[in-house]
Order: C-alpha cells, then structure tokens, then sequence
C-alpha cells in the first residue's frame, strides 16, 4: 500500500513539474537525447564494470543503479545558489531538470527489468546475510530445482531402460 502511495505521490510530482516547467521540452533535441541516454549510459557502464570484476549479479545491479542515478537535485540547489536571479537561473536549469525527469522513467523501467531478471536467481551463502526470509525462499527455489533435476533423471533413466529392454 505505501509503495502505491509513494508511487502516486512521484507521479503527481512529475505531472507538476513537467506543467510547471513545460518550456524545458521546447529546448534543442540535442539536449533533450542527452538528458534521456545519460542515465541508460551510465547504469549500463556501472553494469559492465561490475560484471568485468566478477562481482556477484546483485552487486552489479546495485552498482548500475547508483552510478545510473546521480543526482540531479544536487546540481539544482548548486544553481540555485550560484544564479540567484531567476532568468539566468531558468536558463542554466533546463538540463537537470530534464534529467530528473528522464531519471523517473529510465530508472522505474531498469528497477522493473532487475525485478523481472532476478526472480529466479538463486542466492548464494555468502548474500544470506540480509536475512533468513530470502535464504529461506532461496533454498527452497534451489531445493524445488534438484527435485526437478532429479525427477527428469529419473525419467530419463526410466526411458532409457525401457528403450534398452
């Protein structure tokens, strides 16, 4: 339920924002595809590296996500603080601004894939120290595994003895 809440107070956010500040989309399409593929980049790059060190999957989704997602309110109370006056301010703002809002959309799709990719990963002892609920439906994810393996062998065996016979 609080995720839902969350979710429609982001979404309400976004709608506002993107009312509120609807001449950012009306700028060069130059600035509008970087802002939309800085993400994607550097979530993939932080992936890849990951991955080259042979850290475990949830690491490199972890490490894809913190390098994907910087942060851009950051960059807007900089500003904020270094053009006071609102025009220069305006201009100089379209960037992070276009980037928080490309950071929504790239990051609920990239959470949506690590969420589609990882439910039938099995996890290791060394990450059951988060706690004993997901070792626990880890184990049985495993242990429901081998029972299948071992009844497609036993099948198997079945098919060739009788094939033999």
């Amino acid at each position: 339920v609080a995720s839902f809440i969350g979710m429609a107070f982001i979404l309400a956010a976004m709608i506002g924002g993107v009312y509120m500040n609807a001449h950012v989309f009306t700028d060069s399409w130059k600035l509008l595809l970087a802002a939309a593929v800085l993400m994607p980049i550097g979530s993939g790059l932080g992936y890849l590296i990951a991955y080259l060190a042979r850290l475990p999957p949830r690491a490199c989704r972890t490490i894809c996500l913190e390098t994907g997602l910087q942060n851009s309110t950051l960059a807007l109370a900089i500003l904020a603080f270094s053009f006071p006056d609102e025009e220069t301010f305006s201009k100089v703002s379209v960037f992070p601004l276009l980037y928080s809002f490309f950071l929504l959309i790239d990051g609920a799709l990239l959470s949506l894939l690590f969420r589609y990719t990882s439910r039938h990963e099995v996890l290791t002892d060394e990450e059951c120290t988060e706690g004993e609920q997901k070792c626990a439906e880890s184990a049985t994810k495993e242990a429901k595994t081998a029972e299948d393996l071992a009844e497609k062998g036993a099948v198997e065996k079945a098919s060739d003895g009788v094939q033999k016979g």
